[in-house]
């Protein structure tokens, strides 16, 4: 099988948000008096994960208090997500997510949380376009000749995205729609091991 890959998140690279409810002005002590704790709800090494440990960085210079990158893998996103929606919404555990988080409300009917009541956005971190890279093997130069060879080659091209239900793989199914093409989806267990094996097979 030949590979198309599908890189970086659709619009929303990276955005913080915190546990919604009680304002922080209840606290007496002044903020921050404790660690704080960034949940990365995917694995290290990718975007979201790099995203949320310069993040932690910069806090910690900036508020002289430990700042702690908590990764909480798995469910597209929704375990890292669902912890810090249950947490106290005291401004200790923070949530670093992606594009994920707009897209499963309308993939998963049940989820343990709810978006608009248990979570409160804080700020937008970064924008990230999505790239389309193609193996060398595959004979094309351009998106025209890619749609082309696809639709000779039913059944026979593959791309990759970093999770089931993400940007990545929408953009792709978006892809396969538009252009009345078949290319299969392959997942990885996150950004990291894709990016290898996109590394690996251009290298080949």
């Amino acid at each position: 099988m030949k590979h198309m890959y599908v890189l970086g998140r659709l619009c929303i690279g990276a955005a913080v948000f915190v546990a919604a409810a009680v304002p922080f002005a209840f606290s007496q002590a002044p903020y921050p008096a404790q660690p704080i704790r960034i949940v990365c709800p995917f694995p290290a090494g990718g975007g979201t994960d790099l995203t949320a440990r310069l993040l932690g960085e910069h806090l910690q210079k900036l508020l002289g208090q430990t700042v702690i990158v908590e990764n909480r893998t798995g469910a597209s996103g929704m375990i890292g997500t669902a912890a810090v929606a249950k947490a106290p919404p005291d401004g200790y555990t923070l949530l670093v997510a992606s594009g994920e988080m707009a897209a499963n409300p309308h993939l998963y009917p049940k989820m343990a949380y709810d978006i608009d009541k248990d979570l409160q956005p804080i700020t937008l971190l970064v924008k990230v376009p999505n790239v389309l890279a193609v193996n060398m093997d595959v004979p094309a130069t351009n998106v025209a000749e890619l749609i082309a060879y696809a639709k000779q080659n039913a059944g026979k091209l593959t791309f990759s995205s970093s999770g089931v239900g993400n940007p990545q793989q929408l953009t792709g199914e978006l892809f396969n729609k538009l252009a009345g093409v078949q290319i299969r989806h392959v997942p990885y267990k996150g950004a990291a091991p894709q990016i290898a094996e996109l590394r690996a097979s251009t290298s080949r």
